[in-house]
């Protein structure tokens, strides 16, 4: 009775486990195959999101693309790097084989393309007009921070290198042979040619360079040297490198010198720089000689500043002023083309010297090939304060007596007016408009016959050149001179 109901029982189990052993291999079979299915699509986005970055990769840097990109937009490749393109490309051709660095087929593995030397020369002159790492990262294509400045300190000791004996007077020593001392004495000539060309009547004569000293504002050097305050100058309330330069008279600075604190003074740090010593050990052939400004000490026969002599006349030192200014005029265009130095530079220590020369490489380069920035297009950069006058030279302060009190006060100057790149618009009279009657010697002196090669004939020499040229202080000038007094 029991064995019927028993075997049926059986093959109802069987039937049930057949069933879910059906049910189970179905169900194992469909998520296999939607696992295969999620694995193809899987590969399918993989693939396309391989092809969406590939193609969202940055290519190489397309100097004509950016250019016309800033055409577009409506900025000057010239303002915006500080250079025409003739001379940028110019540049990279000369500093290529210093900045072709790197593995290609690294570089399109890594990032999709390499650093073309074109876009490190982009980067850093971009630097040097003043822009922040921030903005290079977005304008010059996806770099990061620590590229941005490999390209910057890449192409500042490429300059350096470059340009190393690209300018300088020469200075020919004990054993030169007289080809190199005649090269010298050509090149002595024709600086002091330029400087007679721009004189007034071309009345100046022996000048080879301008010299003055300028303070390159920066932070603290901090930890970097053992006596912080060292770098500080009370006088300008700042920390700065002290740049001592010397100029021709197209504004290009033959020489310059940021061995010494800012606390050492212009006359001290110019006799011990190497040109200085040079010059001082009697080597500048005669009759030639540098005009620097009342900070100068009188002491050498090569060095003619304002007053040198008792009883110089006003006609000397009108011309000897005028023949100066191409040393301040350099400062002044080397600040307001390169906007890295609008600011106190924030870099490290060790660079802030090779920075300073490579601006200068790229300010003779402007120089010698005669370009002309306009920055704010074209318009004059005066400002008028203090009913005409101007503060001259920021943080001087002399004391006074107000009310019986000594107080501190501004030095305020009358100045003339500048164009946007530091040269004076105003006061360059080539024209004797005074009374030629008059005569150019100063009342009360006497002329001695001064000894050969002194500084007292160096003096005499270009006194006699100025009254025979017939130049004298025009008449506007003389008068804010006696209104600064």
């Amino acid at each position: 009775m029991y064995a019927p109901r028993a075997a049926a029982l059986f093959v109802l189990g069987a039937a049930a486990a057949v069933a879910a052993f059906a049910a189970a291999d179905s169900q194992a079979r469909a998520a296999a195959k939607r696992k295969r299915k999620r694995k193809r699509k899987g590969e399918l986005e993989s693939r396309k999101y391989e092809q969406r970055q590939r193609a969202a990769r940055p290519k190489a840097f397309d100097l004509n693309a950016f250019a016309r990109m800033l055409e577009g937009l409506g900025i000057p490749f010239e303002s915006y790097f500080r250079l025409p393109r003739p001379m940028f490309d110019a540049l990279v051709d000369r500093l290529r084989p210093h900045l072709a660095r790197g593995d290609p087929t690294q570089g399109n593995r890594a990032a999709g393309h390499i650093i073309t030397p074109e876009q490190r020369v982009a980067v850093a002159l971009r630097f040097m007009a003043g822009a922040m790492w921030q903005d290079l990262i977005i304008a010059m294509q996806p770099l990061s921070k620590n590229e941005v400045y490999n390209c910057i300190w890449m192409v500042v000791d490429a300059v350096n290198l470059e340009y190393a004996d690209e300018w300088g007077y020469p200075r020919p020593g004990p054993s030169a042979s007289p080809e190199e001392r005649a090269a010298a004495n050509a090149a002595y000539a024709k600086y002091e040619l330029r400087f007679r060309e721009k004189s007034p009547k071309q009345c100046l004569v022996g000048a080879v360079g301008a010299i003055d000293g300028c303070i390159i504002r920066t932070y603290s050097p901090g930890k970097a040297v053992e006596n912080p305050s060292n770098h500080h100058c009370e006088r300008k309330k700042t920390f700065g490198l002290l740049l001592m330069a010397a100029s021709d008279a197209d504004m290009v600075i033959r020489y310059w010198n940021m061995m010494f604190t800012p606390k050492t003074h212009d006359s001290t740090a110019w006799n011990q720089c190497p040109l200085g010593a040079w010059v001082a050990g009697g080597n500048l052939p005669y009759p030639y000689c540098f005009l620097g400004d009342k900070a100068f000490r009188p002491g050498n026969p090569w060095l003619l500043t304002p007053g040198t002599v008792a009883g110089t006349t006003d006609a000397y030192k009108y011309v000897q002023s005028r023949g100066r200014m191409p040393a301040e005029q350099c400062f002044g265009i080397l600040v307001r083309t390169w906007g890295v130095l609008w600011r106190p530079l924030e870099v490290a220590f060790h660079r802030r010297a090779p920075l300073v020369s490579t601006l200068i490489h790229l300010h003779n380069v402007r120089r010698s090939a005669g370009a002309e920035l306009d920055i704010q297009g074209g318009h004059e950069v005066r400002t008028r304060m203090c009913g005409g006058r101007e503060r001259v030279q920021w943080g001087i302060k002399q004391r006074r007596k107000e009310k019986g009190k000594v107080v501190n006060a501004v030095v305020w100057h009358w100045a003339p007016a500048m164009d946007e790149e530091g040269r004076p618009t105003e006061l360059l009279d080539l024209v004797n408009r005074g009374n030629p009657s008059e005569s150019a010697v100063a009342p009360g002196r006497v002329d001695v016959p001064p000894a050969a090669g002194t500084r007292q004939e160096r003096v005499k020499m270009l006194e006699d050149a100025v009254a025979a040229a017939g130049v004298e202080r025009p008449p506007e000038s003389r008068r804010r001179l006696n209104r600064a007094r």
